[in-house]
């Protein structure tokens, strides 16, 4: 799809099966372009700033350690549709994304770096986000990646505060 966006590009590869994809991928990849064609609502600015926010981002462990984090292009394409569309009042349509992925694969490093996007730059006045899991210690490695993502990043320390299980940004 020539001059597409790379997270276009990807969900129409996949649509031409030049990207071997699981059928649930595929469905999101239909329905990407059905919403389109049904002209709903999509924000590419929105849609595009998301994805750029992880350029503010490193990476804190592995061989990737203090590497900017740059998204594969599957990672764009569950971004974008995450941020990109909206409802009639111009609010994210997207609500809720579940994500399966295998052992390191970078779950949590995505995780928290959508959180941090969703804390520091989506204009949310008292924005809050949650990281669940079924035990503590599960929830605290999404917490402690987003952690040393805004230690490593002077633009997020300059904004966000970090406590003990809690990172804070005063002027929201």
């Amino acid at each position: 799809m020539p001059g597409a966006h790379p997270a276009e590009g990807y969900a129409y590869d996949i649509l031409e099966e030049r990207i071997i994809a699981g059928r649930w991928i595929q469905l999101a990849a239909e329905r990407y372009f059905r919403f389109r064609d049904e002209g709903r609502e999509f924000d590419v600015d929105a849609a595009s700033d998301a994805i750029e926010f992880f350029s503010f981002l490193k990476h804190s462990k592995g061989i990737w350690a203090g590497k900017t984090f740059e998204l594969e292009p599957w990672e764009q394409f569950l971004v974008w549709n995450i941020f990109g569309w909206k409802n009639d009042q111009g609010l994210r349509l997207v609500r809720t994304s579940y994500n399966e992925l295998a052992r390191k694969n970078g779950k949590s490093t995505l995780a928290a770096g959508i959180g941090l996007k969703l804390l520091v730059a989506d204009k949310e006045p008292g924005a809050e986000v949650y990281c669940a899991a079924t035990k503590r210690d599960q929830a605290k490695i999404v917490w402690g990646e987003a952690r040393r993502m805004v230690l490593a990043s002077p633009d997020l320390r300059s904004i966000v505060s970090v406590y003990r299980g809690n990172l804070n940004v005063e002027g929201t």
